[in-house]
């Protein structure tokens, strides 16, 4: 019993903690991509690295790691598809890592969905070994002596349901969230990596339009 509390406290704590992060990050997120994203489909990177989100966010976090490695790497690059390469690069690990920070938590809110119904059938169990004790101990099977081990029993049953029920529900919510945050972010690394190809296109062809 013990045991189902504090599963449920860690699932009440979980959920808070990651309904407030999701709600910062929509409005965090909103005009960082407003200035940026024009910038980055017309192949203006330069432009683009000198917008600066206001606040912190996974979006943000993305694109300027691609544009920072852009304008670190672009002079030393020998052609614009290695350029490409390595921005893809350094966009797919930071994807991964502002992933993982928004994940935190998700794996046991899994784990006490699963195991939280086995914890209230433990109890069950115990609970009837207490009725079959007090059976033993009055010698007969009066409702007076399981009585106590069938309440105990029942609620056990009870608690494991109650508290795997909501860890199962927001799981799944937090889930199709990071799905579509994910998504997002993938959608980003992906004009950015265009936007290299063009910025690279675009000054090639300004240097054979300067030689002509």
């Amino acid at each position: 019993m013990v045991s189902l509390l504090l599963m449920s406290v860690v699932v009440m704590s979980i959920t808070i903690q990651r309904a407030i992060a999701l709600l910062g990050l929509r409005r965090a997120s909103g005009g960082y991509e407003a200035q940026v994203k024009p910038l980055l489909a017309r192949g203006q990177l330069d432009e683009a690295a000198t917008v600066r989100a206001a606040r912190p966010s996974p979006i943000g976090n993305v694109i300027e790691a691609g544009l920072s490695e852009y304008v670190d790497t672009r002079a030393d690059a020998p052609s614009t598809t290695e350029l490409i390469d390595v921005v893809r690069s350094r966009l797919e690990q930071t994807v991964g890592r502002e992933m993982d920070q928004l994940r935190k938590g998700l794996g046991a809110l899994a784990t006490i969905g699963s195991i939280a119904p086995f914890v209230g059938l433990f109890g069950t169990v115990a609970g009837i070994v207490t009725s079959f004790e007090g059976i033993a101990a009055t010698g007969g099977g009066g409702l007076t002596a399981v009585s106590a081990g069938i309440a105990e029993a029942l609620v056990a049953t009870a608690l494991g349901i109650l508290v795997a029920i909501p860890a199962v529900v927001f799981f799944n919510y937090f889930s199709a969230k990071l799905r579509a945050i994910e998504s997002s972010l993938e959608d980003a690394s992906s004009l950015l990596i265009n936007g290299v190809r063009k910025a690279g296109w675009i000054e090639g062809r300004s240097l054979t339009e300067a030689a002509e």
